[in-house]
């Protein structure tokens, strides 16, 4: 399991998007990429990516700016 540091950054993402912001800066995304390049996956840190990922798409705006 990755040091409790790598979640810990991962959710700074979710609380981003779960706060309304329209732009983040992927540590979440960061975080999953460095745990399986340490050959330590994190069932909750994937997890947090897909739900982020979701939260994202779901503000996406065909043709806008991203604002809802």
């Amino acid at each position: 399991m990755p040091s409790c540091g790598l979640w810990q950054v991962a959710w700074v993402a979710a609380r981003a998007v779960a706060s309304g912001a329209p732009f983040i800066e992927r540590v979440d995304l960061l975080a999953k990429l460095i745990s399986h390049q340490l050959g330590l996956p994190n069932a909750e840190i994937d997890r947090t990516v897909e739900i982020v990922d979701q939260k994202l798409n779901e503000k996406i705006v065909v043709g806008g700016s991203g604002s809802a």
